[in-house]
């Protein structure tokens, strides 16, 4: 089986427990920017849900789009289910961005491969792997649904640029050029129901459901009970009519209300945080005012001793110079002092030596004069 990977983009409701609201969800970097606005300003506003408690879901639906470039998006339009508000029927909008490289070039078969991309089995594996797994072009209904395609969409491609493939009524479309009712089948389309009307005239019953009246009825009867019945059944249609008109605005006014509810109250909540973060806003400029002049005036106290410090640095330096100096001029007057003073000691210790000789010798004289020898 052909499998598909092609650039893609989503959209839906995105639920964060807070606020609903719908937004771009995912989308491939690949995807030029000018699809995604062109996804997001066109595309993605063309078809909106009616809601509806005729069906539990809505089956998917196809949106074929032709860019300003050529090229194609091709969105299936899936029911999200239920929102946060409980409200049925939100949308989910998957397209992916189809090229002419991805296309064929003949106009029918080119039709035969959009009609291959819409039915459920192509999409089973998108929201786990982002592949598209096309029908086969040659089953019969794709070949049904590729001479719609063609006829109301390709064929006309001068004057037509969009085509919706829409397979129930619950839908409003804004700026679509073409629509394809029911393209599946009948089936998809939800089922009215009806019921015997009876009427009694004159204590003769008569029902929608009978295939014929009595032969007892004289023509003349015959025609005034048919008359009769044709009245009631467009009263009942009439009546009926308005009162699903009158069901149907009632529940747009009570989805209106719900809105406008939902509106004030996100409103209400919005103002208040905007006014909580412009308190908390002026709260942190003052605080970062303060801290700034805090700052500021301690620094200012730091540059203050470190100038101190630094007037200490230096006086101390030049203490310590001048006191090398002298210590060094000192140690100079020391070293000459101590040789002058080693010079005078010499001198004055020869001078000693010799007047001890001299003593000695007087001795000794004296002592050879005293004591003659023997």
């Amino acid at each position: 089986m052909k499998i598909l990977e092609l650039p893609y983009i989503r959209f839906g409701r995105n639920k964060d427990g807070v606020t609903d609201f719908y937004t771009i969800q995912e989308q491939s970097p690949s995807l030029p920017p000018n699809i995604v606005a062109f996804f997001r300003d066109r595309i993605t506003k063309s078809v909106q849900w009616e809601s509806s408690e005729e069906t539990a879901k809505y089956s998917d639906c196809f949106l074929i789009w032709c860019t300003n470039d050529s090229n194609f998006l091709f969105a299936k339009l899936a029911d999200g289910g239920s929102d946060s508000l409980k409200r049925n029927h939100s949308m989910q909008m998957d397209a992916v961005y189809l090229t002419d490289e991805q296309l064929p070039d003949n106009t029918y078969k080119k039709a035969e491969f959009f009609a291959s991309l819409c039915f459920p089995s192509v999409w089973e594996n998108w929201d786990k792997n982002r592949i598209l797994q096309p029908v086969d072009e040659n089953e019969q209904n794709v070949t049904e649904l590729s001479e719609k395609i063609f006829v109301s969409f390709l064929e006309k491609a001068s004057s037509v640029n969009s085509l919706f493939l829409a397979s129930h009524p619950y839908f409003t479309p804004c700026g679509v050029d073409q629509i394809v009712h029911s393209f599946y089948n009948d089936k998809n389309l939800p089922k009215q129901k009806s019921n015997p009307i009876e009427t009694k005239t004159d204590n003769y019953s008569v029902s929608l459901s009978e295939e014929s009246l009595p032969s007892v009825f004289f023509p003349v009867k015959y025609v005034l009970l048919t008359i009769i019945v044709l009245l009631i059944l467009g009263l009942a249609g009439i009546s009926w009519t308005a009162w699903c008109w009158f069901d149907h605005a009632r529940k747009l006014q009570k989805e209106y209300n719900l809105l406008q509810e939902n509106y004030e109250n996100t409103k209400s909540s919005l103002i208040a945080e905007s006014e909580r973060l412009k308190k908390e806003t002026k709260e942190l400029h003052n605080e970062l005012i303060n801290e700034k002049k805090i700052t500021e005036k301690r620094l200012q106290i730091k540059n203050s001793e470190i100038e101190k410090k630094d007037s200490e640095i230096k006086k101390l330096e030049n203490d310590k110079n001048n006191l090398n100096l002298q210590l060094q001029t000192a140690r100079q007057n020391a070293d000459e002092s101590l040789k002058i003073e080693n010079e005078s000691l010499k001198t004055k210790n020869d001078q000693l030596n010799n007047k001890i000789n001299l003593i000695r010798e007087h001795i000794e004289t004296i002592h050879g004069e005293l004591l003659p020898e023997k």
